[in-house]
């Protein structure tokens, strides 16, 4: 399995399974938070339109801290998975 979406991949997408506010799931006691490893899809707050695909990593109350060759820690405890290592990483 790629550790990346490529152009034209397709998803399944459940809107109902995370519990944010302003959603029926957490007014019924439903769903979930996000988790790390999720993969969640949001608006583009930039305005280009279209939505942004992108996996959680940190969640509320962690620290994540991304060094200068690409490598993540949470709390200070590197984050060994391989959809974190990187060749190069390019931070602006």
């Amino acid at each position: 399995m790629e550790p990346r979406l490529a152009d034209n991949d397709h998803l399944i997408v459940n809107k109902l399974l995370y519990q944010l506010d302003g959603l029926p799931t957490a007014t019924l006691g439903l769903g979930r938070p996000p988790r790390r490893g999720d993969v969640v899809i949001a608006d583009n707050p930039v305005g280009a339109g279209g939505a942004m695909i992108k996996r959680v990593v940190g969640c509320p109350n962690e620290r994540v801290h991304v060094d200068e060759l690409g490598r993540v820690s949470i709390d200070g405890t590197p984050l060994d998975e391989p959809i974190v290592r990187l060749k190069r990483a390019c931070f602006s």
